[in-house]
This record gives C-alpha cells, sequence and structure tokens, in this order.
C-alpha cells in the first residue's frame, strides 16, 4: 500500500522541513494516510459505493483502488502530515510557533478534503484498472432559479 505523499512533496512546500532535528518523517507521514482513508470512508466511499451497489459493510475501502489519488489526494496529504509534524515538534505553551503552523495546516487540510470529497474521487469499483467516469461527477447539484 503506497502512500499518498512523501518526503519530496512536503519539501515542495516546506523546504526547510528536513532541517528540524528529525531523520524521518514517516510515522507522520503513515498516520496522515490512516487519518484521510478514515476520512474519505466516512464521508464518500460509503455514499458513493451504495450508489454503484457496492456494500460497502463487506467490501471495505481500499485506497490502492483510487486511480488517480496522486493528483487528487496529495496535497491534503501534505497538509495533513505537516500538521501532525508541527504538532509533534510544538512546545506547550502560549504562541508557540509550531502551533501557529499546525493550525495553518490543518485550515489547509480541511480546505482541501472538503474540496476533493465534494468532487469525487476516481475509485476502480470492479478491479479492472479503470474508474467509473460517473464517479468524476460532482456530488453537489446547485439550483437555479429563473
Amino acid at each position: 500500500m503506497a502512500e499518498y505523499c512523501d518526503e519530496s512533496d512536503l519539501i515542495k512546500i516546506r523546504p526547510s522541513i528536513l532541517e528540524l532535528g528529525v531523520d524521518s518523517w514517516s510515522d507522520q507521514i503513515v498516520e496522515a494516510g490512516d487519518i484521510i482513508d478514515r476520512a474519505i470512508e466516512a464521508n464518500w466511499y460509503r455514499r458513493i459505493a451504495e450508489e454503484n451497489s457496492v456494500d460497502w459493510r463487506t467490501t471495505l475501502f481500499d485506497r490502492d483502488q483510487l486511480t488517480n489519488a496522486s493528483s487528487q489526494v496529495r496535497r491534503a496529504a501534505c497538509y495533513k502530515t505537516l500538521e501532525l509534524i508541527f504538532m509533534y515538534l510544538m512546545k506547550h505553551r502560549v504562541d508557540d510557533a509550531f502551533e501557529k503552523q499546525r493550525k495553518l495546516c490543518s485550515e489547509l487540510y480541511l480546505n482541501e478534503m472538503r474540496d476533493v470529497l465534494i468532487s469525487g474521487l476516481d475509485y476502480d469499483w470492479d478491479d479492472d484498472g479503470l474508474s467509473s467516469d460517473e464517479i468524476s461527477v460532482p456530488q453537489v447539484r446547485r439550483l437555479v432559479r429563473v
């Protein structure tokens, strides 16, 4: 199971992230992926699975079935990972710089995940290597008064 992002993705957002006295952020990357999996399953997969005649209770969400995760989820994964990193680094005092960065990354993650979940994800429902066209259609409709 591949992760949604890696340290090179984090460097693109925060170039000095590997210079903070920690050799690797792999634990935070894995934890962020697990958090994102839970968010996708609870807020998108269950609803869309039923629309595709899949019982989500017996067919669990599998991130390897996301056919376009690198472009759809990577940014959210970076923000969540950075949030976890700053939480790890912060000191428990008022006006900690890492706490401010954690809050910023948390907001960015929530906004990005909201957009991802509203837009929908490309998911291979029948294990043929292709995603359904209708899954990419946004799941929000707007009414227009005439």
